[in-house]
């Protein structure tokens, strides 16, 4: 069986291509939102270059809170305050007093 070697290099050298765009630097954020269950920092993971797209798609998403889940309350997100890298300060007061709080 005679196997054409083009075909198989370009196929390889395509997902290749492909596997490059799809390593994005990805950072962790801490966001401080209002929510159906109040105000409050929640970390969130996604590819720093997507941060404007990805705190606009936070209003309305469901939000991981296990105190609230143990009591039978979905937690969704209302509004966004102001996001920044988890290792960086609040604008708000009341943003870095609540971040203090947090437990990590």
């Amino acid at each position: 069986m005679r196997t054409n070697i083009l075909p198989l290099a370009l196929l390889g050298a395509i997902s290749l291509g492909a596997g490059a765009e799809t390593t994005a630097e990805v950072a962790t954020f801490k966001c401080f939102l209002d929510t159906n269950a109040g105000q409050g920092v929640y970390s969130f993971t996604w590819p720093e270059a997507d941060t404007q797209r990805e705190m606009l798609a936070l209003a309305g998403s469901p939000l991981v809170n296990s105190a609230m889940a143990a009591m039978g309350v979905r937690v969704y997100a209302k509004k966004v305050f102001e996001c920044v890298p988890e290792h960086g300060s609040f604008a708000s007061p009341k943003a870095r007093k609540l971040d203090e709080e947090r437990p990590r």
